[in-house]
């Protein structure tokens, strides 16, 4: 398998008038690695591009106001996997760094699809102020007091995607099979994340008592930032109190 950055693969991003939208950042780019691509963002992408976006305009613009969220959360994974990345490899934490690379990687997969999503949805009038809140909650999360702690923020944080895309999953939109199958597959992937970083979280020493506390600091915070979307998570059927309810509860 070839050895590409899914982050340079996708197509330009035009709306509907065709004029060029640059791609959606929430945060500085990344450093650019050698990764090994994720063969079914490839499919996925390829498709989804080539395939007329059947929802209704309503249905658009909810999830126009919702993937600069979940962008968001996707690339503060990617930066703080890379900058936590260094200090594994500093401190020879072999185990740690390789399931760093796995997840990092789904990471990156994760957010080149919902780059090539955005692409196909209207202009959201308000992704600055979307952006402003999501970079206010990343960067109250801090760099985390050691690795252990870390892999207990992803299990906490990967979580409350996965109640996300369930959410998703049985939406108004969930039924469009290309969507469909992407938050399905983002979701099993979270909870793989979730399992894996949790149990090493707890091999490095984090107490339960520091990872049940972690959890209400992260899924707390996440609900809060969620708020400002609610309307459109109601938008495309999802209630969004029981949503956030679930969140907090740390139910996947």
């Amino acid at each position: 398998m070839n050895n590409t950055n899914p982050l340079v693969a996708w197509p330009v991003s035009h709306d509907s008038a065709h004029i060029p939208r640059t791609v959606f950042r929430c945060f500085a780019p990344p450093r650019l690695r050698p990764t090994p691509i994720r063969t079914w963002f490839t499919q996925w992408s390829e498709d989804f591009s080539a395939s007329p976006l059947v929802i209704q305009s309503r249905h658009q613009e909810a999830l126009a106001r919702l993937a600069p969220a979940l962008l968001c959360g996707e690339q503060s994974a990617i930066n703080i996997f890379q900058t936590e990345d260094g200090h594994l490899t500093r401190k020879a934490l072999s185990v740690s760094s390789m399931l760093f690379h796995g997840i990092e990687n789904d990471e990156i997969a994760h957010e080149a699809c919902l780059q090539v999503l955005r692409a196909k949805l209207p202009a959201s009038r308000d992704e600055h102020a979307i952006r402003r809140r999501s970079q206010a909650y990343f960067a109250g999360l801090g760099r985390a007091e050691s690795v252990a702690h870390h892999f207990g923020q992803v299990a906490q944080l990967d979580s409350a995607v996965c109640a996300v895309m369930w959410y998703m999953q049985h939406s108004a939109v969930g039924g469009n099979s290309m969507i469909g199958q992407l938050v399905e597959r983002i979701r099993q992937d979270e909870a793989l994340h979730v399992s894996i970083s949790r149990q090493h979280a707890f091999t490095l020493g984090l107490s339960r008592d520091d990872y049940s506390h972690l959890g209400e600091l992260v899924r707390g915070g996440l609900t809060h930032m969620l708020e400002f979307v609610a309307d459109s998570f109601e938008d495309i059927g999802i209630d969004a109190g029981l949503l956030f309810a679930r969140i907090k509860r740390g139910a996947l």
